[in-house]
């Protein structure tokens, strides 16, 4: 059995290996989200939309519930666009108004 060694190798450096969000993130998510969707491009998921405060693996299947509720009933994305306050409550249904 030959053993096979390393084929290839690159080095890179990044300035910002992780997202980091700016003061200016919301204003930059305002415009980058409806020029996305414009194109029939819904970016959502862990870091898909850029909120990093709803991007644990709870939040990334929600949203993804929501942005399937938006396109086919009309329902808002609270989990997207309102993070403080899902954050902020318990919330089991995930919303009282969708009973």
């Amino acid at each position: 059995m030959s053993e096979v060694g390393i084929l290839s190798r690159r080095n890179q450096r990044l300035e910002h290996g992780y997202p980091t969000p700016s003061r200016e993130r919301d204003a930059i998510i305002d415009q980058a989200l409806p020029a996305l969707e414009e194109r029939h491009l819904y970016s959502r998921g862990g870091f898909g939309a850029w909120r990093y405060e709803v991007s644990n693996q709870d939040y990334s299947m929600t949203k993804g519930e929501e942005m399937i509720e938006r396109l086919v009933n009309g329902q808002p994305e609270r989990t997207l666009n309102q993070p403080d306050l899902v954050n902020g409550r318990y919330n089991r249904s995930p919303y009282p108004e969708w009973r």
